[in-house]
């Protein structure tokens, strides 16, 4: 393998065996048949339970395919690509030696069982199946030489091949709109994950790759707003031409996996059963962030600022968390997940998470990623209203959700105070009195503590005010005798809260 250098810019990009792209309505009923190797071709479609008994897609399919070129589909593929299903696919396919083309419909798990089966098959006869995949997500499967399964303990894993790369891609509209809303926006933050993961990946090449990663995450940001707010053929198809720059110059000389919000991704997808879009709604934004702090990825993702419709400050490391803030507003603005308080994802599995994703148990990169599940708080001065520093005996913690801080202040009152994603109890660390009233809360600033400089009341008078750093926030409270309890929040992601 030949490594892509930025100083000097210098490298290799080596094609895949992809033959053909077409795309537009109507380009299955166009094309499917020109696309086969040959006349004599008999094709096997893979697919998911879904798309066979609640669209019409893959009768289409057959159709269009007849009995003399449709040698049968096996419509069992679940999200995650389970392993048993595909050792049932490849029993199936095993068994007629006349297939020699594989058909796809549908997203990742279905495009990566086809690579598995044509894989498996390989291994037994020398030959691999030719493979046309109908893609009806935006996940992006389509472009790689992975092949992801999900093994019997819940962990992800797959095979790996230049072989495995789909020979014919058909993307066609009319298709991807049988595509529930969430999921078609959700695969679409996954093509943007894969864009801006590849950006900054340090062996990818500057052309065509990068160069078409900006192309693709900037028609993402619009696009998937675009959809959003109206579905429209047009923009079905400029998202699935995104989806496919996004990866889809990767090449096959590229080193080792795109990045850390993808490993996060995979440690957090099939072992929790959250699916891979909005794995990358959780990480993206946040890893993007946490990815700033280095020069040359920073570097990179600075690229992205103009084509996101941002003026760029000069600072890369300004402008590549700037790129990641667009992301978490783009997640929230598509009204997708951007925690995982949906999902049964406990505390106690933080240090397997990060463990299975960056394959340490400790040292500083481990410290850093188990820091976006969680909030480590420092109460750093207590200034009664006098002026004069009262010395804390808090020690740094660690919060996660339900967690409670106290004040080291006992005429303090401070109600339940949501902020940054978390609700802290933030109480005296004396009971108060039973007559004392409890001052009013200002619910309205609620929404907006996530906020750098947002300042919020009790009673009409401000109680705390919040400023943010790469990974803390200061948030300075003042009310009764404590006129200023400041406390550093050190966060990153907050995907658990």
């Amino acid at each position: 393998m030949t490594e892509a250098t930025n100083r000097p810019l210098s490298g290799l990009w080596q094609p895949t065996q992809l033959q053909k792209l077409h795309y537009g309505p109507g380009s299955v009923s166009k094309h499917l048949i020109s696309a086969l190797p040959s006349s004599s071709s008999k094709a096997f479609i893979i697919t998911g339970t879904s798309l066979a008994t609640r669209t019409p897609l893959v009768r289409q399919v057959e159709e269009l395919l007849g009995q003399d070129r449709h040698a049968g589909t096996f419509s069992k593929i679940g999200e995650h690509a389970p392993v048993v299903a595909l050792d049932q696919a490849t029993e199936l396919v095993g068994k007629d030696e006349s297939i020699d083309t594989v058909i796809s419909i549908g997203g990742g798990s279905p495009i990566d069982s086809a690579k598995a089966v044509s894989y498996r098959l390989h291994e037994k006869t020398e030959k691999y199946l030719y493979h046309i995949a109908i893609p009806t997500t935006l996940s992006a499967g389509e472009c790689t030489m992975m092949a992801g399964y999900t093994e019997s303990n819940g962990v992800k894993t797959g095979v790996r091949g230049k072989d495995l790369v789909p020979h014919v891609v058909l993307y066609d509209a009319s298709f991807a709109e049988h595509t529930p809303e969430r999921l078609w926006l959700s695969t679409g933050l996954r093509a943007l994950d894969h864009a801006v993961e590849l950006l900054y990946h340090p062996t990818a090449s500057e052309m065509p790759a990068r160069w078409m990663t900006l192309q693709a995450a900037g028609q993402l940001f619009e696009g998937l707003v675009e959809f959003k707010e109206g579905k429209k053929e047009d923009t079905i198809t400029r998202l699935q031409l995104a989806s496919f720059a996004s990866l889809g110059f990767l090449g096959t000389n590229i080193k080792g996996g795109l990045g850390l919000s993808h490993a996060l991704g995979y440690a957090l997808g099939s072992p929790y059963g959250i699916p891979h879009g909005i794995t990358s709604c959780l990480t993206l934004g946040h890893v993007v962030k946490l990815k700033a702090e280095d020069a040359e990825a920073a570097e990179q993702i600075a690229r992205l600022i103009p084509f996101i419709g941002e003026k760029s400050s000069g600072d890369n490391k300004e402008d590549a968390k700037r790129v990641g803030d667009r992301i978490l507003e783009l997640v929230r603005k598509l009204e997708l997940d951007h925690d995982l308080k949906s999902y049964k994802v406990g505390q106690d599995q933080i240090p397997i998470i990060v463990k299975r994703a960056i394959g340490k148990e400790e040292g500083e990169m481990y410290d850093k990623v188990e820091e976006l599940f969680s909030m480590r708080v420092l109460i750093t001065s207590v200034l009664p209203a006098d002026g004069s520093p009262v010395p804390t005996t808090l020690q740094p913690t660690r919060l996660y959700p339900d967690s409670h801080i106290s004040s080291p202040c006992p005429a303090t009152v401070l109600p339940p105070i949501p902020i940054l994603g978390l609700l802290f109890d933030a109480m005296p660390s004396s009971p108060p009195q039973p007559s004392a009233p409890e001052p009013a809360f200002d619910p309205s600033f609620a929404p907006h503590l996530a906020r750098p400089n947002t300042t919020m009341t009790m009673d009409g008078q401000p109680i705390f005010r919040i400023s943010s750093g790469y990974n803390f926030s200061t948030i300075e409270f003042g009310s009764g005798d404590c006129q200023n309890l400041l406390i550093k929040l050190y966060s990153g992601p907050r995907m658990i809260c």
